[in-house]
């Protein structure tokens, strides 16, 4: 038997040998917004778009990956530790709502913020200065209280505003689609 796969790089890994640039954030962006599209109508939610998730194929498209998969007693079985998936969760799933596609384009919004930021999510040090775990809980519990994100710092004014309302707290300010 024989198992032939396209063969892709996650996005970490690929970012780390290649420059990322803007007009790459914006690729990735049609890229999984096109996904979602495809996906939302037909009630499949994500419910895990970070970068991990995110592929880029020899061609230079990138591609979704690991959609959540339910064990037998409706539970959701992931690879990615709590703290992992937390950072780029929507608000709404961590105070314990069940994922829909507004969470799908907070988590892509988030995505997009950290690609255009330095690599480093809402409130957390900017870069260089190192990272701790102490600094993800606390960016993160911000973000869960609704303090308003600052502007990603490489964006540029228009795709930043595009990324915050993708972002936004409450669920009615963000994109429908």
């Amino acid at each position: 038997i024989v198992i032939r796969m396209e063969m892709v790089t996650p996005v970490p890994e690929y970012i780390r040998s290649n420059p990322f640039t803007v007009g790459d954030a914006l690729l990735l962006g049609a890229d999984v917004c096109s996904m979602l599209e495809f996906c939302h109508p037909h009630g499949i939610v994500h419910r895990n778009i970070c970068p991990q998730n995110i592929f880029v194929s020899t061609d230079g498209v990138f591609k979704v990956g690991d959609f959540a998969i339910e064990d037998p007693n409706g539970q959701l079985l992931s690879t990615l530790t709590d703290l992992d998936a937390a950072c780029y969760m929507a608000p709404e799933v961590y105070y314990g709502e069940e994922p829909d596609p507004a969470s799908d384009i907070y988590s892509l919004g988030l995505l997009l913020y950290g690609l255009l930021n330095n690599n480093r999510l809402p409130f957390m040090p900017a870069y260089p200065q190192p990272l701790a775990m102490s600094d993800t809980i606390m960016a993160n519990e911000k973000r869960f209280h609704g303090e308003p994100l600052p502007a990603p710092e490489n964006a540029g004014e228009v795709l930043s505003a595009i990324i915050l309302k993708a972002c936004s707290y409450e669920i009615k300010d963000r994109y429908t689609s």
